[in-house]
């Protein structure tokens, strides 16, 4: 354990923090092994050690960094990485209240989207943190890998529930292809149908109508044009599950112009 003066800071040198001491534990935590099954893995927890205290001065030093993350000020004025940031919270991504405060979190398989999420919310001044889930062993072959992405802000939070889907419709032309490259990443998928003719299609689906409706507007706006199909029954296996609305074309010039003006980083041209 890393040695810490009289005031809780950190100093030179590394000494186990029960060298040169008897009973380091305590008599609750010794029953609690002692009344363990034989062969049963137990963890002591920090609490039940003794001298393993922080201090007076790190405790409140640790409270303020968390609460001026909590309370820190993200920059809220419309731009292509905020447009983009909510392209991806209206997909896969989810805003909730927890605590006082707000959660933002995006959890998907793709790694460059990840990043991509987590370098627009830095620029927007939040602290997310990226988290890589390995498949629990036992599970069906083919699952993937998750980047889970999570940011705490209060103000964000309240901002992001309060916004209509009729203020999106006011982005300039930068803004409209960020939210459309989120929204895509997100909810888009690109295939090649198996005949002869191999023909590209490239569909963004979603339950919300006017989420989508408004996405097809928006593509529309920049010269992108789709078919809006739907409602079409949602086939997962859940109770109440809402019905979906696809945008879809299989016109080849569309699918490139998209490609090439929207520029995603996954669900291109390259991975198929």
């Amino acid at each position: 354990m890393i040695n810490r003066n009289e005031k809780g800071r950190f100093v030179n040198g590394h000494i186990p923090w029960h060298k040169g001491k008897r009973n380091v534990y305590s008599e609750e935590l010794l029953k609690k092994w002692s009344e363990t099954k034989k062969g049963k893995h137990f963890s002591p927890n920090t609490e039940f050690k003794k001298g393993h205290i922080w201090s007076k001065e790190i405790e409140e030093k640790r409270l303020k960094n968390s609460r001026e993350k909590i309370l820190k000020k993200p920059n809220l004025n419309m731009d292509e990485d905020l447009a983009y940031i909510l392209g991806i919270l209206k997909g896969d991504g989810t805003v909730f209240k927890e605590r006082g405060s707000y959660r933002i979190v995006l959890d998907i398989t793709s790694k460059e989207v990840a990043i991509s999420f987590l370098n627009s919310l830095k620029n927007i001044g939040l602290n997310p943190r990226l988290i890589q889930r390995k498949p629990k062993k036992g599970n069906l072959k083919g699952q993937k890998i998750k980047y889970i992405v999570r940011s705490m802000s209060k103000i964000f939070g309240e901002w992001y529930k309060n916004i209509s889907i009729k203020e999106l419709e006011n982005l300039n032309k930068k803004e409209m292809i960020s939210f459309i490259r989120g929204f895509y990443e997100s909810e888009g998928c690109l295939y090649i149908a198996k005949n002869k003719y191999k023909t590209i299609s490239l569909i963004i689906s979603n339950t919300n109508f006017d989420l989508i409706n408004l996405c097809k507007n928006l593509c529309e706006k920049i010269g992108i044009y789709f078919n809006l199909n739907g409602p079409y029954e949602n086939k997962r296996q859940f109770k109440n599950s809402k019905q979906i609305y696809a945008l879809r074309t299989a016109v080849n010039s569309q699918v490139h112009n998209f490609l090439d003006i929207i520029n995603p980083c996954i669900k291109n041209l390259r991975e198929i």
